[in-house]
């Protein structure tokens, strides 16, 4: 295989000089495993990367920040101040003359003058009288007489007791018989309701037997008068 060798000399690429010499000796006797040894270092050399060309970049004057940068100006801007041409000083001022009042007492004058004034004196010259009625319209009226009536208060009554039976007027809530007020609540709707309590059944069975026995004596008094009226 021949061919040319490049070199770089700062500017450009030129053929490199070469030292081989040329060889005119016969190559020996190659073996298989000779030519094996040389196809795997030619094939080696090929898979080799080669020294590409590179191109250099020149900075310029834009690439670089200024040290300056974000900084302000190192004088800060001035206006200068507004200034007049000529001026005038004013003189102070003169204080004028003052007059000063004369202030006289006048106390002991006016004292002499109050006391020549007496106040006035005498008797009233009209008398008024107020005014009176002799009578009213109660007049004449006397309050009721009479004589007084005096009512004594009923003896509290006793119990009775049987002398024979030994029974007392008290009567005993055990031995009431309750049939009527129970066949009373019955019909008009039942003894008991929803939610009711064991004193709120008493109260209504009390009641249910006072209207029947209520009931009862009514119709008693009225038969007795159909008997009398016949």
């Amino acid at each position: 295989m021949t061919g040319t060798v490049l070199e770089w000399n700062g500017t450009t690429w030129v053929p490199k000089a070469s030292s081989e010499t040329s060889d005119t000796t016969q190559p020996a006797n190659l073996t298989s495993a000779d030519l094996a040894e040389m196809q795997k270092r030619a094939v080696q050399q090929t898979m080799q990367p080669m020294q590409a060309t590179t191109a250099m970049m020149q900075p310029t004057a834009a690439d670089f920040v200024p040290v300056d940068a974000g900084m302000t100006v190192p004088i800060a801007p001035f206006a200068e101040a507004a200034t007049v041409g000529n001026v005038q000083q004013a003189v102070l001022p003169t204080a004028p003359a003052t007059n000063l009042a004369g202030v006289t007492s006048v106390a002991p004058q006016v004292a002499t003058e109050a006391a020549k004034l007496q106040a006035a004196t005498g008797t009233p010259t009209q008398q008024i009288t107020a005014q009176q009625q002799v009578g009213t319209s109660i007049t004449g009226m006397e309050a009721a007489q009479g004589n007084a009536i005096k009512v004594d208060g009923p003896q509290a009554r006793k119990l009775e007791t049987d002398p024979v039976s030994g029974e007392s007027e008290i009567i005993s809530g055990a031995a009431n018989d309750t049939t009527c007020g129970e066949d009373y609540l019955d019909d008009i709707g039942g003894i008991s309701q929803k939610g009711d309590t064991f004193g709120a059944i008493a109260c209504r069975l009390a009641y249910a037997c006072l209207v029947t026995s209520a009931l009862a004596c009514l119709e008693g008094i009225i038969d007795e008068e159909e008997l009398e009226d016949a």
